[in-house]
């Protein structure tokens, strides 16, 4: 099994990549979350150039942020300034404002794509995505304000690739299935590929045969498959998080990780063209990426099983 330490031969190793849908772009298959970066939601403990470079010099080049993580376009921004715009993939999002209040509306997109651009010190972006589109209370607003908007700036050459990130995965098939679903190049889904709940494997075929790309976000279930306890916003019933510390530590006794667990079957039955996990220190990026390259010859499935039992009377839990 992978153990708590890693051989450092490990980080020698190329990076996957795949192919998003039908847009052409390559992704590696393990994805930088920048959450960690706009320090709203996690304690950062390392710089953020820092931290980019080490994620660029391991092969993770493909960056995810959004306006609602604090100051992270900001930080990723000046982490990247000065590098090549080829030598790295940009994806940010709209729409939410904050916890609770959203504008999805044509005039807010172009305002937001405006002031996201130039936070990130880009002329265009590679991946745009409307944020959370599951809270409001009618999505038909998204089939025909907010994708056509989308649409229109990716025509412009604004962005090249458009969608948008959810958490029901009965909303994005309702998306999908709406008036102009036709312009969705990718959809971001997170927490539904993991030890908890893989249910994301229920809709990924049908995507793939629309050519729509799909990120698959969250691989620990919002930090709840982490060797430390999960944030205090975590949102999910304290019987659960108290039986995941119970389970990382009878782990730990043995020598393994419950978060190299988890990532090693994320990476090993990942439907998506890349795993999106925050990253917020370079020894993190190292750890992560450690973890998904060995995942390629150690075989973790036994152990993946077993912490997938444990935890199978809370699949249906909602963690959004």
């Amino acid at each position: 099994f992978w153990l708590l330490n890693f051989p450092s031969k490990i980080l020698t190793m190329a990076v996957a990549q795949r192919v998003l849908g039908r847009t052409g772009i390559k992704l590696p298959l393990l994805g930088f979350g920048a959450a960690p970066l706009g320090q709203k939601f996690y304690k950062l403990n390392g710089d953020p150039k820092d931290t980019v470079d080490r994620a660029l010099s391991l092969g993770v080049n493909y960056f995810d942020t959004s306006p609602y993580y604090g100051v992270s376009e900001e930080a990723l921004g000046k982490a990247l300034r000065g590098k090549p715009r080829d030598s790295f993939i940009l994806s940010t999002k709209l729409g939410r404002l904050c916890s609770d209040k959203f504008d999805f509306s044509p005039s807010w997109i172009q305002r937001s794509v405006e002031n996201s651009m130039k936070l990130l010190g880009v002329s265009h972006l590679d991946i745009l995505l409307l944020h959370d589109v599951e809270f409001l209370p009618d999505t038909s607003f998204i089939n025909e304000e907010s994708l056509p908007a989308l649409n229109k700036l990716k025509q412009q050459g604004v962005v090249k690739a458009i969608g948008f990130s959810c958490y029901p995965l009965q909303t994005i098939q309702s998306i999908l299935s709406g008036p102009n679903a036709d312009v969705v190049d990718v959809v971001l889904s997170y927490a539904h590929n993991n030890l908890l709940d893989n249910s994301l494997l229920t809709i990924s075929e049908e995507l793939k045969q629309n050519g729509v790309g799909l990120i698959d976000a969250s691989p620990l279930a919002l930090g709840l498959l982490r060797d430390e306890s999960p944030p205090d916003w975590h949102k999910s019933p304290a019987d659960l998080r108290k039986e995941c510390q119970l389970i990382a530590q009878e782990l730990a006794g043995k020598g393994i990780s419950l978060q190299a667990v988890a990532l090693n079957n994320a990476v090993r039955t990942t439907p998506g063209s890349s795993l999106l996990l925050g990253m917020g220190s370079p020894e993190e990026v190292e750890e992560n990426v450690a973890v998904f390259r060995q995942a390629a010859t150690t075989d973790m499935s036994d152990v993946a099983d077993y912490v997938r039992g444990r935890l199978s009377q809370w699949k249906s839990v909602n963690l959004s």
